[in-house]
């Protein structure tokens, strides 16, 4: 069996209601076309626990993988199978779980970052969507509390809705680095309807006649739940050590997001966007 049809058994596509044979090959050749197959040996990590997990996912295509947690009975995962659907929003984590191969086998390693970028290249919306409900429905059986991103803006929401935000995220956003001492945005420029999560670092804020705030990752900057195209900067904001952001736009994830939530969800978030941008101040 060829490498895009076990990607498919993976992602579960063939499950998904409305889903043809020609959106699932498109779909499961954006992971093709992103990685490479690799093969492994008997006790090989793929992913170690404690360490810095970087953003490689895995597509078991041949044998068997254990997934181990630290006080938890260990889970065996036979091919085919997603591994490392939690290092595609924080690739700077530390992670907490480890992926250890049983037996010889081979793998399709690819980088969380390219797929995305791939994803939205090629694939239409509605395959888009498709794909994010296949991620979201394997990380959802298998994510624990502390691999999400801790944003103070998302505390308190159940985690469900926290892992769909988490997950949407990475495929509405724009990697951005910035070294130490450059500017994110300066006072008075148009800042449209732009967000930025910070991943890694940290940001200073400055408004004139007050003294910097500082943003340390995991966080967000600029909260803008309503478009103005007049909107502009309150303030400005400097990397104060290297930074990894990502930039996206809040129309177009609201937009996405509104469409994968129940009412009851969709109430509660905007109104902690809406508290939360009221607070932030950061746009006029």
């Amino acid at each position: 069996m060829e490498a895009a049809e076990l990607v498919e058994q993976a992602l579960g596509l063939s499950a998904m209601e409305g889903t043809t044979e020609a959106s699932r090959r498109r779909i499961a050749g954006v992971f093709c076309d992103a990685g490479e197959i690799v093969p492994f040996s008997d006790n090989e990590p793929l992913i170690k626990m404690g360490g810095i997990g970087g953003d490689a996912g895995y597509v078991l295509l041949r044998g068997r993988a254990v997934i181990e947690r630290e006080g938890e009975a260990p889970i065996m995962v036979s091919a085919p199978a997603l591994l490392g659907e939690m290092s595609q929003w924080n690739p700077r984590a530390v992670r907490v779980a480890s992926v250890t191969c049983r037996g010889a086998g081979e793998a399709l390693r690819f980088s969380w970052r390219e797929a995305h970028a791939r994803a939205q290249d090629l694939l239409d919306p509605a395959d888009q969507a498709r794909l994010m409900e296949a991620v979201e429905r394997i990380a959802l059986q298998r994510f624990q509390r502390e691999d999400l991103l801790d944003l103070p803006l998302l505390r308190g929401l159940p985690d469900e809705l926290r892992l769909r935000i988490c997950i949407l995220l990475q495929w509405v956003a724009h990697p951005l680095e910035l070294a130490a001492g450059a500017p994110l945005f300066e006072a008075d420029a148009l800042c449209d309807d732009t967000g930025y999560l910070i991943l890694q670092g940290e940001i200073a804020v400055s408004r004139s006649g007050e003294a910097p705030h500082v943003v340390a990752a995991p966080d967000l900057i600029g909260i803008h739940p309503q478009f103005d195209p007049e909107l502009r900067w309150r303030a400005s904001a400097h990397a104060l050590t290297p930074v990894e952001a990502l930039r996206f736009a809040w129309r177009v994830f609201l937009s996405l997001l509104d469409k994968r939530m129940i009412a009851g969800e969709r109430k509660r978030f905007q109104a902690i966007i809406h508290a939360a941008a009221d607070d932030e101040q950061l746009a006029k």
